[in-house]
This record gives C-alpha cells, sequence and structure tokens, in this order.
C-alpha cells in the first residue's frame, strides 16, 4: 500500500508541521512534527517547544489528526547494542507534559529508514479504529431511525394517553 502525501516545503513548515498524509477517504488528514534527539538538547529545546505548541493548536483545526514522529537515532543502524537510546523519548515526554495542554500521540522510530512503514503501520491503526466508530455511529443513527423513536400511529396514540394521564 503506498502513502500518499502531501508535502509542500516552504507552507508545511510555516503551518507547523513536517509532512501531510491523507488517510483514507481523502478527506481526513494525519500531520506529522518530525523531531531528533538533537532537537530535544537542552541548546534548542526553546524552538522545539514552540514548534511542539504550534503543531499542537492545528489538531481541531485545519488537521484531523496529528502525531509526532521522534527519530530514536540520528545515525543508521549499525548495531543491536548501539542502535539507539530512549533518554530522548523520556525528555520528549516531559517536555510535552511541562509546555502542551495535552499530549500528542508519538511514534517512535528506530531510524529514518523505518519512517514510512512506520507511518503506514500506525496509519492502519488509526483507520482500524476509526471504523468501529463509524460503524457505532451508523448503528446508532439506524437505531434513532427505528420503530422504537419512530413516530407511528401506535406512538401517537401512546402520546395521547400520557397527555390524558399527566393532563
Amino acid at each position: 500500500m503506498e502513502l500518499p502525501s502531501d508535502t509542500d516545503t516552504a507552507g508545511e513548515v510555516k503551518e507547523g508541521s513536517d509532512f501531510n498524509f491523507r488517510l483514507g477517504n481523502d478527506t481526513a488528514t494525519l500531520s506529522i512534527l518530525l523531531l531528533t534527539p538533537s532537537s530535544i538538547e537542552a541548546s534548542v529545546a526553546e524552538e522545539t517547544t514552540f514548534r511542539l505548541r504550534q503543531f499542537s493548536s492545528l489538531a481541531g483545526r485545519r488537521v484531523d489528526k496529528t502525531a509526532v514522529v521522534y527519530l530514536l537515532s540520528e545515525t543508521p543502524f549499525h548495531s543491536a547494542s548501539g542502535r539507539y537510546r530512549l533518554d530522548g523519548l523520556v525528555a520528549l515526554q516531559a517536555l510535552m507534559i511541562e509546555s502542551l495542554p495535552s499530549m500528542l500521540p508519538i511514534i517512535p522510530i528506530a531510524d529514518a529508514d523505518c519512517f514510512l512503514a512506520s507511518v503506514q503501520e500506525y496509519i492502519t491503526n488509526l483507520e482500524a479504529i476509526d471504523i468501529p466508530r463509524q460503524q457505532r455511529s451508523a448503528n446508532t443513527i439506524g437505531f434513532a431511525r427505528s420503530r422504537f423513536f419512530s413516530a407511528t400511529p401506535c406512538d401517537e396514540q401512546g402520546g395521547q394517553s400520557f397527555r390524558s394521564f399527566a393532563g
């Protein structure tokens, strides 16, 4: 399955996201902010906080779904022992807790080679979660339109009986 990507270089950074992916029906969007271990360092933490706040404000405005992709390593994977360190991920979580009104989903990725596959898996899981919600909504609407809630002659008689009883 191919990931459709909508990445305008100047517009994306200005709007606060690095990547936009159209979801299943092409009306919903997943916007991604890409962070690396160097973006969590103390020397750039203020800039990263600003980017996180700006990105967080996208949710609910022009973007349906948001997530932060965090590359666990900026260097290619060479050995299992030196693959990545989790302290940057923990630092990112702490930064979000301190600076945002609510946490954003984080997609931790071992290295850049895994980016598209990891985002694809995340999108697949999002769509799997959204399908039951849509079915529940459709079932609720169907139930609301069922005979139980419809105004049939029987219901009208019952309403008249209640009005005469209460009245």
